[in-house]
């Protein structure tokens, strides 16, 4: 439980710099766009020697940001990989949380950041992912939040993996690992 705790605040405090990190790179325009258009309210703070608020960059308006984190949002974590499996071959490890498999991710379910009672569940949509992958014989991009040291500090990092789903390999199904919903 405390692994689960430890890495659940690993993601979000790697979210929180990616945040702070795009907020910096499009703070530059956003701030000379608000100084140019200071409102009512902003000028009435500064005349009372109040600082005006902080201008929001368009990495953080409102629209923008269920969108991004719901990039980041995991579906399932990684419970099991098995030897020379496809999974294996792909890269892809015990503990990895898989953020998209293919078209499968949390905004595939809902594009507003809260799925509908009525929405499907991510996963349920994997096995027709892995079926039209089985048929054409192409490969999936598995987008994973993958904790690993860097020096002292522990990082999430983002990894991209190609998956190419195959029967017979000499194990159980056609990816060769056990995902568990999130």
């Amino acid at each position: 439980m405390n692994d689960h705790k430890d890495l659940t605040n690993r993601v979000e405090e790697a979210v929180k710099r990616l945040l702070e990190e795009s907020s910096r790179a499009a703070g530059g325009a956003a701030a000379a766009g608000a100084a140019a258009d200071a409102d009512a309210p902003a000028g009435a703070a500064a005349a009372r020697g109040a600082p005006p608020p902080p201008a929001r960059p368009a990495a953080a308006s409102a629209a923008a940001a269920p969108l991004f984190l719901n990039r980041l949002l995991p579906v399932a974590r990684v419970d099991d990989v098995s030897p020379l499996s496809p999974a294996e071959e792909a890269g892809m490890a015990k503990g990895d949380r898989v953020v998209s498999f293919g078209a499968v991710s949390v905004s595939s379910a809902s594009s507003a950041g809260r799925a509908p009672p009525s929405a499907p569940a991510p996963l349920t949509q994997l096995p027709a992912e892995v079926a039209a992958a089985l048929a054409s014989g192409a490969g999936i991009d598995v987008v994973v939040l993958r904790a690993g040291g860097s020096g002292e500090e522990e990082a999430v990092r983002e990894v991209t993996l190609r998956l190419t789903p195959r029967e017979g390999w000499g194990g159980r199904g056609a990816l060769g690992c056990h995902l568990k919903p999130l």
